[in-house]
């Protein structure tokens, strides 16, 4: 499979650096994808940019996601 390179603005090819976000779920917290993390970082090292969305603190579901979508707009390019 062939991905295509996302363009930067000015027409050169984007840093191939992927986000993953990842959400723990009821009652856990970031601690839970510990081990996921670890084996992400050591099958992909810098070519995944990894995540955990804060889901305690919200009030609905929607407000998770915001948050969640804002965290990645701290991911670099």
């Amino acid at each position: 499979m062939n991905a295509v390179k996302p363009k930067q603005p000015d027409g050169r090819s984007a840093a191939s650096t992927a986000a993953l976000v990842l959400i723990p779920g009821m009652l856990n917290d970031r601690s839970i994808w510990d081990e996921v993390i670890a084996g992400v970082r050591r099958q992909l090292g810098d070519k995944v940019h990894v995540l955990v969305a804060d889901v305690i603190t919200q009030v609905s579901i929607a407000d998770m996601a915001r948050d969640a979508w804002r965290q990645l707009a701290d991911v670099p390019a």
